[in-house]
């Protein structure tokens, strides 16, 4: 995976229009995402992400490119082994197929609040996320002794 930079916030933008019927968000910041497993509840790194805020008919977009997950400082870690299930819980309501990679593979989960994961083995597990809001990435370290 290419070094993209550390978390920045680029290609921010604000436009004005529409016809004020949007909702009110009011963070170009995704919500955190959290994973539970084993019972114990841990907040999972965020990386890229494009999330627009919605204030009437004002918007603004906020784009922050992360570094691959294999150098990124700090990556929360999970106590998990191969098989065991954890629930993953996003502050918003995906609207495409969720995707979870782990070691170079993808797969595609129905869209959902609080998705259901398998744990395929340890390392780093990712999960993209796209809503109306925008997509994100999150990511923990899963491992047999992570704690």
């Amino acid at each position: 995976m290419v070094v993209l930079g550390a978390l920045a916030a680029g290609c921010g933008s604000a436009t004005g229009g529409g016809n004020g019927s949007h909702g009110t968000t009011e963070t170009t910041r995704p919500p955190d995402a959290f994973i539970t497993a084993r019972g114990v509840r841990t907040k999972m790194a965020t990386g890229s992400y494009c999330w627009t805020a919605h204030r009437g008919s004002q918007s603004m977009t906020a784009c922050a490119d992360g570094v691959g997950w294999s150098s990124y400082p700090g990556m929360p870690r999970v106590t998990a082994v191969t098989g065991d299930r954890v629930t993953v819980w996003l502050g918003f309501t995906p609207t495409k197929p969720i995707e979870v990679d782990y070691a170079r593979r993808s797969t595609f989960i129905p869209p959902s609040t609080t998705p259901t994961i398998t744990v395929p083995g340890s390392g780093v597990l990712s999960v993209v996320a796209h809503g109306p809001p925008g997509d994100v990435n999150y990511a923990v370290r899963i491992g047999p002794n992570s704690r």
